[in-house]
């Protein structure tokens, strides 16, 4: 069982939502300028967010890099993950390929909106069913923290259900400001292909690639990851020989800056 499979059975629930949605620009910046800013002793490092965020307060920026940039991107899984959009960034990889790799490091470092997506959107989706409210989001949110024994007031509860709907609808899952509507989403090829070349990093390899947990975060049934490496396979991604649940893989690439250049191609 991976890691991440036992963080969504014992999940770490915080409030930090609250201060840290999406954010995909800010964390964008964030990304290109950090190489520039590691070396740095604490205290400078923190001016130099506060000066490259350019927001009306310290405290915002501050927030902003404590809450999402750090459990994020520097301290989650996988760690140090700035490094792997860095090599992307440098690359001037369109957003519609960023974004979806963005979205997945956001989503897997935090636990209530991985469990949501996995376990609540993903079987509204296969209803049929296209829009989905607050209030369902707040009753499957007060199930979980019921379950789990963890107490938090109605409003940091309304709050967490709204960040929710609002970080996936930043991300193009959902779409519309008052009610939110499942979007007809789509995993362009290169990004999927930079995803799984990450997880085969991280030790996963054939079928165990191929059905890992993660692929639920785009709504991909286990039918429709096979298709994307066939797809993969076709384009000389990757070459892609299956039979049952025997699967090998293997990449074109063997760094995160060749896999860059493949997928920039």
């Amino acid at each position: 069982m991976s890691k991440l499979k036992k963080q969504s059975v014992n999940p770490k629930y915080t409030t930090r939502l609250l201060k840290a949605g999406a954010l995909l620009d800010e964390m964008r910046i964030l990304v290109r300028n950090w190489e520039d800013l590691q070396s740095k002793k604490s205290q400078d490092r923190l001016i130099l967010v506060e000066n490259i965020l350019d927001k009306p307060s310290r405290s915002r920026a501050r927030d902003i890099f404590s809450s999402a940039f750090v459990p994020r991107f520097l301290k989650g899984q996988p760690k140090e993950a700035w490094k792997i959009l860095r090599v992307l960034e440098a690359q001037n990889v369109a957003i519609n390929i960023l974004r979806p790799i963005y979205y997945w490091i956001t989503v897997r470092n935090e636990p209530i909106l991985y469990d949501f997506i996995c376990e609540e959107l993903s079987k509204i989706k296969q209803t049929g069913k296209q829009f989905i409210t607050v209030y369902e989001v707040v009753v499957w949110l007060k199930n979980k923290l019921l379950s789990y024994k963890i107490t938090w007031s109605e409003s940091v509860i309304l709050g967490i259900a709204r960040k929710i709907l609002a970080i996936l609808r930043d991300f193009h899952l959902l779409q519309g400001r008052v009610n939110k509507k499942l979007t007809s989403f789509y995993l362009p090829l290169e990004a999927f292909v930079y995803i799984a070349f990450i997880l085969s990093k991280q030790g996963f390899s054939g079928y165990k690639l191929v059905c890992h947990p993660d692929w639920r975060l785009f709504l991909l049934p286990l039918d429709a990851v096979e298709r994307k490496f066939l797809e993969a396979d076709r384009h000389g991604f990757l070459n892609y020989l299956a039979a049952g649940k025997i699967a090998r893989i293997e990449f074109s690439a063997s760094t995160y800056e060749e896999m860059a250049n493949v997928i920039s191609q």
